[in-house]
């Protein structure tokens, strides 16, 4: 099994009503394997991967640097109720290069693939990283229907993201692009840019206006 071994990520355990908290401030449903909380105009806040366990507990996978500005985020709407969200040390995360799915379990994961490895993963499967390769961006200048869902109502945010979504288009978006092809600025913007073994040329992703 291909399995790289997801260091930075921090395990977050909801609990009490953790499927009606998340249902209003997240992005996506929670069949899906990943999320996003965004504030009130549409930025990200923090991307996340996620189990559901039962209605009153979901797993949280978050970059380690985004664990205290998600907490801050959310303070005041979890005094509002009974719901908990704290690090869960006993969990670590790994990605599945062979199922492409992030995995969770209550032991280390040892890597079978070295960082480049990975990194071309990533890149050739557009799979950019929180912190990484884009930060506070709004949310559809990176994702698309991957993190969104426009079926499941009203959550924080949803109004710009709809606005957006069925108005009008985001003015950027993150893609992955051959650096050859890249204009100077995009050169020096570049992230995770790795050697494509297939064409010999490196790739990285790069926000490019949306109507290139």
């Amino acid at each position: 099994m291909s399995v790289y071994s997801l260091e930075n990520k921090r395990v977050l355990k909801v609990k009490n009503k953790a499927a009606e908290f998340l249902k209003a401030y997240t992005t996506n449903t929670l069949d899906k394997p990943r999320n996003a909380f965004v504030d009130l105009q549409g930025k990200i806040v923090a991307v996340v991967d996620q189990v559901l366990l039962s209605q009153d507990e979901v797993l949280l996978a978050v970059e380690r640097q985004f664990v205290g500005r998600l907490m801050s985020h959310l303070d005041k709407y979890l005094r509002l109720g009974d719901t908990v969200i704290e690090v869960d040390a006993r969990w670590n995360a790994a990605f599945d290069l062979d199922r492409g799915i992030v995995l969770l379990k209550a032991e280390k994961f040892s890597s079978t693939v070295s960082d480049e490895e990975y990194r071309l993963y990533r890149v050739k499967n557009n799979l950019p990283v929180q912190g990484v390769d884009f930060d506070r961006e709004m949310l559809l200048n990176v994702f698309d229907e991957e993190l969104v869902s426009y079926t499941k109502g009203c959550y924080l945010g949803q109004e710009i993201i709809a606005r957006v979504h069925y108005r009008s288009k985001p003015p950027k978006k993150l893609v992955v692009k051959r650096e050859n092809e890249c204009s100077p600025e995009e050169k020096t913007a570049i992230s995770s840019k790795v050697k494509d073994p297939e064409t010999g040329e490196n790739i990285g992703f790069v926000f490019v206006s949306h109507s290139v």
